[in-house]
């Protein structure tokens, strides 16, 4: 159940001794209106296009430098930044999860591609994890919310969009446990030393 890799070292500040156990993912489904919008929007760009080629009254193709080449550039154009957007957004929003580390819960947050959030909750401050699935799509293709609720001023995490998040839940409850378990040990062991 533990997965050590390392997660991208210039996000993810761990201390020494903190390894990653699991990184919660966005499910793919999140992506279907980012693809859809670009699918819609490079649709438009190609009736217009055969709109304005098949009206003769709309362009003069005469007094363009290349005549309906030029206006099929202008199009090609339009949808390769179209296309280039699209895969932007989507990867900006894929970039969203949550990481749960021996040691903390990471939250990493991608807004634009030059605007990040990245917080942190440590484990022993965890106070409740809550899953919450409504709905069709979400039960069959198994994704939902996870609510992390902490005690006192620490922010609480909400991660929507959560892939298998009833397992996901339980790796953060088990991290947490196991947490617990080793700072007593350590304090047993301190007690014993003294």
């Amino acid at each position: 159940m533990y997965n050590k890799r390392m997660v991208k070292p210039i996000v993810l500040d761990l201390e020494e001794g903190e390894i990653i156990i699991r990184e919660i993912k966005r499910h793919p489904i999140r992506l279907i209106p980012i693809f859809a919008g670009g699918l819609i929007a490079v649709i438009a760009i190609l009736a217009l296009q055969f709109v304005i080629l098949n009206n003769p009254g709309f362009v003069t193709t005469e007094n363009l430098p290349f005549g309906v080449a030029t206006i099929n550039l202008v199009f090609l154009v339009m949808i390769v930044l179209i296309v280039a957007f699209t895969l932007i957004l989507a990867s900006v929003d894929w970039a969203n999860e949550l990481v749960v580390t021996s040691e903390n819960i990471i939250q990493v947050l991608q807004f634009t591609p030059f605007n990040r959030q990245v917080s942190q909750i440590n484990l022993a401050k965890i106070q409740d994890v809550s899953v919450r699935q409504s709905g069709v799509f979400p039960s069959l293709f198994n994704y939902g919310s996870i609510s992390i609720e902490t005690a006192g001023e620490a922010a609480n995490f909400y991660f929507r969009y959560a892939m298998d998040p009833t397992i996901a839940a339980r790796v953060i409850v088990e991290a947490q446990e196991q947490y617990t378990q080793r700072r007593r040990q350590n304090s047993a062991a301190a007690t014993t030393t003294m």
